[in-house]
């Protein structure tokens, strides 16, 4: 006997900020939601460090020039150019240039979650960076740590990282770089009322900028927060306000994200149909930039959605894709929702011993894991055991 659709919670590892989300929202939130509201790890564009007045470098227009594509979203152009410029850089002796290539190339690896090579990109970055006493680009190497280890879910760490380039930011008065990184710190924030306070901040500081990306960066995490906290008609004003000022061709990498947090809102309404149109565009974009972070998360909402719509061979079709891709990203929380949502695709199809399989297996590997996670999975699995007995 083939169990209800209703649109079950298709779990995900999130904060545990979020456990207190009120229960019209919830259950939407967890089906497309693994370390942060939305697509949504520091979902912030940060743009690579440009060149400090200090330290010029020979290579000022090819940096420029780099910086340009990667913020455009055209992530291949941006790693050739950053590749050239490394290599021009290294001929002239230049180490200010090959800092930024380095920290460019990281913010590449980044985007394409190659976070190891990230990694590694940022720490050739910051011994350059110190070399020339820049403190303002060493800076901007700890926002990407801090980045890196928001994806591994250390939000302790991200904190740190994130706290110590505001401090230089502050100090050098670079406005620009404060809000980015107040945005970044913000998703890292265990509370409702910080994580407010310091998007509030950013968007104080974008609209005196005239900084239409970063008001819409921060209006999208507000949108984010007000869904989680039941109000869905203060998130929708929200992300159409950030949809507004994010519909760019050169900032199609935020807009994706904030797509995605648009289709969330649908599914909420019950709206599928909707929902499912928005995904589309959101993968469009996703897959234009590169930006395979976004892609995963897009993938694996739209796979929710077929699900509310009982086309599970649908939803299994596209959970599985999505798996691919976060495999190869090495990134163990989402491939364990993805895991989950696969399960349950398979319970929707009656193949209740493949589901068992899959979820047996996750329990050996992970015993004790986020709560709303184990009590989901220990759902599904009497669930399936329940209607194989019948």
């Amino acid at each position: 006997m083939s169990r209800k659709f209703t649109s079950k919670l298709h779990l995900a590892t999130v904060h545990a900020v979020f456990a207190f989300a009120c229960a019209n929202c919830f259950c939407a939130f967890l089906q497309e939601s693994w370390a942060s509201a939305a697509t949504h790890r520091p979902s912030q564009q940060t743009s690579p460090p440009q060149q400090q007045e200090k330290n010029v470098s020979p290579f000022a227009s090819e940096i420029a020039e780099a910086t340009r594509l990667y913020g455009a979203g055209k992530t291949a152009e941006a790693e050739g150019s950053y590749r050239e410029l490394l290599q021009k850089a290294k001929g002239a002796s230049d180490n200010s240039g090959m800092a930024e290539a380095h920290l460019g190339l990281g913010a590449v690896a980044y985007r394409q979650g190659k976070y190891e090579t990230a990694r590694s990109e940022c720490e050739e970055a910051l011994s350059l960076f110190n070399s020339l006493h820049d403190s303002v680009g060493a800076a901007r190497v700890q926002e990407y740590f801090g980045n890196i280890a928001w994806q591994a879910g250390d939000n302790k760490t991200a904190r740190e990282h994130y706290t110590e380039a505001l401090k230089e930011f502050e100090a050098a008065g670079k406005l620009r770089e404060k809000a980015e990184v107040l945005l970044s710190l913000a998703y890292a924030t265990d509370g409702y009322a910080e994580r407010t306070k310091l998007e509030t901040q950013a968007l104080e500081i974008g609209r005196q900028l005239g900084d239409r990306r970063i008001q819409g960066q921060a209006l999208h995490g507000m949108g984010q927060w007000l869904f989680v906290q039941g109000d869905a008609k203060g998130a929708e004003e929200k992300y159409k306000e950030a949809e507004a000022l994010l519909d760019s061709p050169d900032d199609r990498v935020l807009l994706a994200r904030v797509l995605h947090s648009e289709g969330r809102l649908l599914r909420a309404h019950g709206k599928t149909d909707d929902a499912i149109e928005v995904y589309k565009r959101a993968l469009k974009m996703t897959e234009e930039t590169g930006d395979k972070q976004s892609t995963v998360q897009v993938l694996n909402g739209m796979g929710a959605a077929y699900g509310d719509e009982r086309k599970p061979r649908e939803a299994l079709a596209i959970f599985q894709q999505a798996l691919e891709l976060a495999k190869d990203m090495n990134l163990p929380p989402m491939t364990d929702m993805l895991h989950a949502n696969i399960a349950e695709s398979y319970i929707n199809l009656g193949e209740y011993q493949r589901a068992v399989d899959i979820l047996e297996e996750m329990n050996r590997r992970d015993p004790d894991p986020f709560p709303y996670a184990k009590q989901y999975r220990y759902q599904m699995l009497a669930e399936a055991y329940n209607s194989m007995s019948k």
